[in-house]
């Protein structure tokens, strides 16, 4: 006979099912301090365990979309990559082979990208695929940039019902097609652009440099911790925008060497940049999933247990997230808690936040990306 365990929410007896106990046993072995040939025989200890966990993930997009169409507040889309570097003889894809400017060769790297959704303060991973490389392609594939991706992404997003109040990008992400898009589907946005960029404007079309060149220098708001800033009204790629410039320091003011934000909101500078700050929230994610959830130990080179990988490292992600916000302890220190405490405890803490959304959760039959984008759920 099974043993059943009591919710703290109740007295009726509480089922551990497969997925939950899976994302236990992961964070049970998720430390900082673990190096990767640690984690490799733990993971070799309970192959036929992890073998079954790997298969137990994946998500319904459209029930997954509606609950976050549900939450109050603004909703931000944030598109970022992170690149995951491997020590690997044996190439396949989805790795690439990426040029490292600090060995100065050529190596074995993912190119993952994911979109996350900014609610109140929580990130929602929704998605994510992988860049590959067009000498990597299987007969058949049709090879897509890295921006072509992004946008391909976005709009079966928006395509399946996703609201976004404002979009936010790195000036990677500011290629032509991709603006017209979200021009197109009236959706704002803020992103980094660059000052080499020409910007029409009442006089034709200019650089930020000889935009700026004929104002003065007391017309800059000095704006602590950032510099010398100074806005105009510019059109760009067919729509009215607010071209921001900033010169971080009084030489290259004097100089106009500016960086560039570029948004279709009509903000404040103030308003402009805590938008734009919200980006980096991302790479606090990318932090904590790659230093904590072990989203770098990979060990493997296919596409689909390496997509599995990624799935549990959400879930794992998603749990500790969850418990820190109720709990009030970092990133980290939650982490630490869940690998300390006694399994009973951590089962009574840990399925209410499990239970929230596993109606999203569906048997996965593996397509691959370049078939069908695999998508995901951060946290609710």
């Amino acid at each position: 006979m099974k043993r059943s365990h009591t919710n703290h929410l109740g007295s009726k007896p509480m089922k551990i099912i497969p997925q939950f106990k899976g994302i236990i046993d992961f964070l049970s072995v998720t430390k900082r301090d673990i190096s990767d040939n640690q984690v490799s025989t733990l993971n070799r200890e309970n192959r036929r365990k992890f073998k079954k966990i790997k298969s137990l993930f994946e998500i319904n997009q459209s029930e997954t979309l509606k609950i976050i169409n549900d939450l109050p507040g603004e909703k931000t889309l944030v598109l970022d990559y992170v690149l995951i570097s491997k020590d690997m003889k044996l190439i396949d894809r989805p790795y690439n082979l990426i040029y490292n400017y600090v060995s100065k060769k050529y190596e074995p790297c993912l190119v993952i990208l994911f979109a996350i959704i900014l609610v109140n303060g929580n990130k929602y991973p929704i998605s994510f695929d992988f860049w590959i490389s067009e000498n990597m392609l299987e007969e058949g594939e049709v090879y897509l940039s890295k921006n072509e991706i992004a946008k391909s992404m976005l709009e079966r997003l928006v395509n399946k019902g996703l609201k976004v109040d404002n979009c936010l990008f790195d000036a990677g992400f500011n290629c032509d097609y991709l603006i017209e898009y979200l021009n197109d589907k009236n959706i704002p946005y803020t992103c980094r652009a660059s000052k080499g960029k020409a910007y029409k404007t009442n006089l034709g079309k200019y650089t930020p440099k000889k935009i700026f060149k004929d104002e003065s220098n007391r017309r800059f708001y000095f704006y602590k911790k950032v510099g010398f800033v100074n806005k105009k009204i510019v059109e760009f790629c067919g729509k009215e925008s607010t071209l921001v410039v900033v010169a971080n320091s009084r030489e290259k003011l004097l100089n106009r060497d500016f960086y560039c934000l570029i948004s279709t909101e009509a903000k404040t500078y103030t308003e402009i940049f805590r938008s734009y700050k919200n980006r980096f929230k991302i790479e606090v994610f990318f932090k904590n999933m790659k230093s904590y959830i072990g989203l770098e130990s990979f060990r493997t080179h296919h596409i689909d247990k390496i997509s599995n990988h990624i799935s549990l490292c959400i879930f794992g992600y998603i749990m500790v997230e969850n418990l820190s916000n109720k709990i009030g302890k970092t990133f980290f220190q939650t982490l630490m808690y869940i690998q300390t405490e006694t399994r009973s405890t951590l089962e009574r803490k840990l399925y209410p936040i499990f239970k929230r959304f596993k109606p999203v959760i569906e048997k996965p039959t593996f397509q691959p990306p370049y078939k069908a984008k695999i998508s995901l759920l951060s946290s609710f």
